[in-house]
This record gives structure tokens, sequence and C-alpha cells, in this order.
């Protein structure tokens, strides 16, 4: 949050990573991380924010966030989320500030820029963020420590040992105070987030504890401060850590302290996405194979083609939808609702009578205003009337657009500006339709920024001048007005909710040259799964929330591909280089509670542990070789 903290070298905070407690009274023996790398290791609470809809939402700087029911006063069930994937279009973490507008609107910032949210629209606008000295006068450039809106037409932003009020309505000067001369009673400086109650209260958060303020008499209230967890039902300590584009923990605990003899590994995650990439929860080794993470290598299924319709009565439906088609089917979406349509997929002539009956789109686009669209495949198109519901025209490509490709074509938009935009390959035309001439052919890396650079599956445009680009299961959202991408790669299903061909989520555990894939649909993203693998003799098992899963892995012990010898246990992502599927091996999500025992634990055992979440340790676990509690 402030600068100071940003700068902390990480070894101060690994004591607040483990929750350490002293070895001897618990007989334990506690290791540490030595290495870590885009990994959040300790939990502060970055920002709170009141909305509209009866909820104030906690966010951590770790890419956590609770939802706190202000009528019911407790956290939500089934928080932490990530911020990322439930945010779109705001930072996936280490937020500096946030707080609601007059106009429906939030603004978060975080070090030199800021984001503008619409409440009613659920994300961030078009074109942010932004630069604060751009357009906030008189506000600090960078660095915001805390900021809230006040019921008296002011808001307040708070900085080191100082705090602006800033007048809502712009028609005063901001006014620069320091904290102590405005606010009675409340820490001088360094306030990590605060918000307004209602009209007679608001709370102010420092570290793990917070202050209530009586807002009419200005004054902190007698008592206070107090422990967060104290009385703010539903918040713990105990946060787990996020691991994001290679995010990784290496550990101290070596393979030849665990491995050879029987042990336990347990572990608790949250995935940000059903699949990533089989990115290890626990137990990467560079030496030899032992992975135990997402492996959804079906599930990650790229689309082949997505338009925007204009529907006419004979769909039966007014306004638009999102079509998404995948070989042969295609699922409809409700652009409204945020949400697929029942009864889909369906093959795609049910829908579009006269298109190919069989194989692949190539790519699709709309013109003339979403009555028609062009499908592409091979060396055909099809130029289609949406309302009429019927085949208008079909050829070659290269008679409809001289110049172009003659086939093979990966994706098409056409652009607001009247020009048709076609991808194949790591490169894009720009084709005058008017003139029937290509104006530039280029490559897509140094002109879309944020768009794979390579191999689009598909590409969309909709009416708010934004596009999504489509490549194996992720989508990109890209805002025409700054020309760049507005989000990061985001899974297919968790954007367009229902677009997922019903793909069970998978967890893969690889022992030395042994595999086994494990399909359970508890693993649904942004949900929290419990872990374990058990070693007896030479046989290794899987446990997902308490469940076995069958069949265990039976290892050969001369396996040369085992890890052995001073490689150490890795958390979050594989060494460089390991790939599965020829993708990185990377997890994406949230990772807590991650225990390594010197024994084969029995299912009681287990499951006690399980109970005890948030405080798994106990003085009766003398098996216990290394934990990671995150917090």
């Amino acid at each position: 949050m402030n600068a100071h903290k940003k700068s902390e070298p990480a070894a101060t905070l690994l004591p607040r990573l483990t929750g350490l407690r002293p070895a001897s009274k618990l007989g334990l023996f506690l290791i540490l991380f030595f290495a870590t790398q885009g990994l959040t290791l300790a939990q502060t609470l970055s920002d709170v924010v009141r909305w509209t809809n009866g909820k104030t939402y906690l966010f951590y700087d770790t890419g956590q966030y609770i939802r706190y029911d202000i009528a019911l006063d407790r956290a939500d069930p089934g928080y932490p989320k990530p911020i990322a994937g439930n945010w779109l279009g705001v930072w996936e973490n280490k937020i500096d500030a946030a707080l609601t507008w007059k106009d429906g609107k939030a603004y978060f910032f975080k070090g030199s820029q800021y984001i503008r949210y619409d409440m009613a629209r659920d994300q961030a606008d078009a074109d942010y963020p932004r630069d604060i000295s751009t357009n906030w006068k008189g506000l600090w450039d960078r660095d915001i420590d805390a900021a809230v809106m006040w019921n008296d037409g002011f808001a307040y932003f708070f900085k080191g040992d100082e705090v602006i009020k800033y007048d809502v309505d712009e028609k005063k000067t901001p006014q620069k105070f320091k904290i102590r001369d405005q606010f009675n009673g409340l820490w001088e400086r360094d306030i990590d987030a605060a918000v307004l109650w209602d009209r007679k209260t608001a709370y102010f958060f420092k570290g793990d504890r917070y202050v209530k303020y009586d807002v009419a008499n200005r004054k902190v209230e007698t008592g206070y401060p107090k422990y967060i967890t104290e009385t703010w039902r539903g918040l713990s300590t105990n946060q787990a850590a996020y691991f994001g584009w290679r995010g990784y923990a290496d550990t101290s605990l070596r393979f030849d302290e665990f491995f050879s003899q029987d042990h336990t590994v347990m572990a608790r995650f949250l995935p940000q996405y059903p699949y990533a990439y089989a990115g290890p929860v626990f137990g990467e080794s560079s030496k030899g194979n032992y992975v135990i993470g997402q492996g959804n290598f079906t599930a990650v299924r790229e689309i082949d083609a997505a338009i925007v319709a204009r529907l006419g009565p004979g769909f039966g439906f007014g306004g638009k939808k999102a079509y998404f088609f995948k070989g042969s089917q295609v699922v409809r979406f409700d652009l409204g609702d945020n949400k697929a349509d029942d009864d889909y997929p369906k093959p795609i002539t049910n829908e579009f009578p006269g298109l190919w009956s069989s194989g692949a789109i190539d790519a699709a686009f709309i013109v003339e205003n979403g009555n028609k669209a062009y499908f592409l495949k091979g060396d055909r198109y099809i130029l289609y009337d949406l309302t009429g519901r019927k085949v208008e025209a079909n050829g070659k490509i290269v008679d409809e657009w001289p110049g172009l490709w003659e086939r093979d074509i990966d994706a098409a938009l056409n652009w607001p500006d009247g020009k048709i935009y076609f991808f194949k390959g790591d490169q894009y035309i720009r084709y005058n339709p008017t003139n029937k001439t290509v104006e530039a052919t280029l490559t897509i890396k140094d002109h879309w920024r944020g768009v794979p650079e390579r191999g689009i599956d598909a590409a969309m445009l909709l009416e708010n001048n934004r596009a999504y680009f489509f490549k194996n299961g992720s989508c990109v959202g890209f805002d025409i007005p700054s020309d760049r991408a507005f989000t990061r790669p985001q899974n297919l299903g968790d954007r367009w909710p229902g677009i997922n061909w019903n793909n069970v989520p998978q967890l893969v555990m690889r022992i030395g040259r042994k595999e086994q894939v494990y399909a359970s649909s508890v693993l649904a993203s942004r949900t929290w799964v419990d872990l374990a693998v058990v070693r007896s003799g030479n046989t290794f098992r899987l446990f997902i929330n308490g469940t076995f899963m069958q069949p265990a892995i039976v290892i050969d012990p001369n396996d040369t591909f085992l890890p052995e010898g001073n490689s150490r246990l890795r958390i979050g992502r594989r060494s460089d280089g390991e790939t599965v599927n020829g993708t990185e091996a990377q997890f994406y999500g949230l990772i807590d509670d991650v225990l390594v025992f010197n024994k084969a634990l029995s299912d009681p055992e287990m499951n006690e542990i399980r109970s005890n979440r948030g405080h798994p340790l106990n003085r009766n676990q003398t098996s216990l070789v290394a934990a990671w509690l995150f917090g």
C-alpha cells in the first residue's frame, strides 16, 4: 500500500507468512521459502469500499477479496475469492485505494494510475487505466494509501501523514491537511483502508487493527483500536497466497528428506480457472517428475468462430445475441443476462440453415449493421442473411476479397472504421471493402497491444466499442478507443458462462514416469478444494475433499525419473522450460495450508486436519516435516 511497504524486503515478511511458532513447544520442524517470484507472501488489507447492493468489499494485496454482508454483519460464504476473473478490467492485486462516487461509478487507484468502474455494468469503463495526474487535479500523482467518500460532499484521500479533502463537485480547490488535524484520535500516518459505514460511523484500518470513527463528533470512539478478527465475523488473518503469471515459491525442503519414505502432502487451493496447464499446486522437482496439479487438458477447448447477431422474427427473440461456433455445433449467448441460453449447444444447421453441416468454420464476421454475416471455411465463404435465415451468396474467398490470403483465415472483424481485419498466423490484413484492396499486411504483435500474437481462434465485435479475441479456450477484451487490451487472458467459461461444452475439470498426478488424470466436478473455478497425496510403500493415492480418487499410481522404485537428491519442493509452477501439451505449466489461483508429513496419514487423521483449516497444526502432529500457512 504505502511506498515504504512496497519496497520492504521479502525476508521481513516471512514470520507473518507462516504464523511461526516455537518448534520446541510444538514438536514441529517448520521450513520457510527461500526463493519466490510473482507471489505475494504476506496479506495486507489494501482497501475497503461499500457498494450500493448492501455489501462491502474488502480487498487484499494478495489478489483476494471478501464480500461482507452489512445487514447480517458477517462475510458471505465462499470467500475469499480472487479479484482476477471477478472484477472485469480491475488490477488483479495490490490495489492502493478505492471508493464509490455519486454518479454510479467506483474508482480504483494503483501506483500512478486509476480505473473507473461502472457499478451497474459490473466492469471497468473503456479506455482505462489512466494517469492520476491527468484527471485528478490537486491529488498526489501516485501511491495513494486509502480513500473514502464522506457524507459532506467531499472525498478524503490519505497518503503518509497527510489527507486531501476533495470536492466531489469540483467547485473548490482540493485542500491538504495533516491527518492528526482533521481526524481526532486516528493513526497519524499510513492508513491502509477507510470506509463510511453509515451517516454516523466510519471505519479505518491499519495492519491487523481497525478503529470505529464517530462522524458527527469527528473522533475515534473509546476502546479502539481493536483487532479486525475480533468483531468482523468471517474475516481471518489466515489468508492464502496468490499465484499468477510465472508465480512460484521454491522451498528449502529437499526431496531426500521425505519422498523415498511413506509420506503425506496436503494443501488446499482455489483455481482461478477450471484449467491451469498442469501447473502444480505443489510438488514440482527440476530433477524428476513429482507434479500434483490441474491437468484439464481436454477442457481447454478453442472455439472456431463467434459473432454478435441482430435477431429477426424467425429467431423468436428481439435484441442481440452472441453465437459461439465449435465444430458442427453452436451455443447462443444472451448478452443481457450474461449467460448461455438453455438447450445449447445445438447443430449449426438448426440455427443457420444452409451453412456447412460438418467440419469447423474458420472465421465469421458481421456486416450491414448486424443483419448479415460472412462465414469462412477453407477457401470458401458464405454470405448469410441473419434476418431471413438463409444463404444469400457463396463463393471463393479470393473472388470476394482480391489480394487476401486464399484460404484458412483464422479470424476476421468488420471494424467501426469501415475496414475489415483478417488474421492468420502472426499477421493480419487491413482490407478496404469499398475498393476491394489490401491496405496493409502487418504483424499482430506490433499493432494489437495485449492480443495473442499468433494463432487467434476467433474474434467478435461488440457494440460498446469493444472486441474479444479467443485462443485456446481463453479470451482477451480489446478496447477500441484506447487501441489496446483491457483484460488479461480469461477462461472462456468464466467470461462467457455456459460456453464450455460441458467439460469436467481434471487433476493430474505425475510420479516419475507414471501419470494419472482424474476428473471431478468439485474442481470448478473459484471454489476451494482440499487436496492430499499419500505414499504408502510404492503406492500413491490422491484425495480430493477427503475422497480417494481411483486408481492409485504404483511406481517402480528404480524409475530414474523419480525426484531425488537435494532437488527441492516447489509450489505453483513447474521449472522453466517444463510444459504440458506445449504450454507453460503454471497454476493460477490461491494456495494455502501446504503440509508435509513423514508418514502415510490415515483417513481420520486427514479429516481432522481438513476440519480445522485455518488452524491445522496441533501438538500431536509429531510427524509434520514442513508447513506453509500463508498468514
